[in-house]
C-alpha cells in the first residue's frame, strides 16, 4: 500500500516541489538502505571471522594429538596473525560506526518520507510551512553527511 501511495504522489501530485522532494528523499533513502545492508554484512563477516579464528586457535592449542603437536604453535600463530589483521582492518575502517551512522540516516529519511507522504497522501496541497520544514530536515541530513566527510578528511590530513 505504501508503494501505491508513493507512486501516486510521484506521478500525480499537483506541486512539482513535492514530487521533486519525494523523489530525492526516496533515492537517498534507497541508497542508504542498500549501503546499510552491505555494511551490516561486512561488519558481521569481520566479527564472526575473528570469533571463528579465535575459537580455532583455542582448539588447536588445546588439542592433544600426536601429529599436531609440533605444528600447533605455528598454526595458532598464523591464526592469531590473521585475527590481528582482520581486527586492524575493522578498527582502521571503523565499519561498525559507519554502519550505525548509516542506519540512523536511513531512519531519519524514512521519517521525513512518511511525514511528506502523510501530508500529501490524497494528492492534497501541502502548506508551504510544512513543506519548508521537511526540506530543512532533508537538508540537515545531507549537511550532516557532508560535515562528517569533511571532518574525516581534515582528521586524515592532520594525522
Amino acid at each position: 500500500m505504501d508503494q501505491e501511495i508513493i507512486h501516486a504522489v510521484l506521478q500525480q501530485h499537483p506541486n512539482h516541489k513535492v514530487r521533486f522532494l519525494l523523489g530525492k528523499i526516496l533515492k537517498y533513502q534507497q541508497y542508504s538502505q542498500r549501503k546499510s545492508k552491505q555494511l551490516k554484512l561486512t561488519t558481521y563477516s569481520l566479527k564472526f571471522s575473528i570469533l571463528a579464528l579465535a575459537t580455532c586457535t583455542t582448539v588447536v592449542l588445546g588439542l592433544d594429538v600426536a601429529g599436531l603437536q609440533p605444528y600447533a604453535k605455528n598454526i595458532a600463530l598464523v591464526l592469531g596473525a590473521v585475527m590481528t589483521f582482520l581486527g586492524g582492518i575493522s578498527s582502521f575502517l571503523n565499519i561498525e560506526e559507519y554502519w550505525m551512522r548509516n542506519n540512523a540516516t536511513n531512519l531519519r529519511l524514512k521519517s521525513i518520507r512518511d511525514r511528506l507522504i502523510y501530508l500529501c497522501g490524497d494528492l492534497q496541497q501541502v502548506e508551504n510551512d510544512a513543506l519548508q520544514s521537511i526540506i530543512q530536515d532533508y537538508q540537515a541530513i545531507t549537511e550532516s553527511n557532508i560535515h562528517y566527510w569533511f571532518d574525516a578528511i581534515t582528521e586524515r590530513q592532520g594525522a
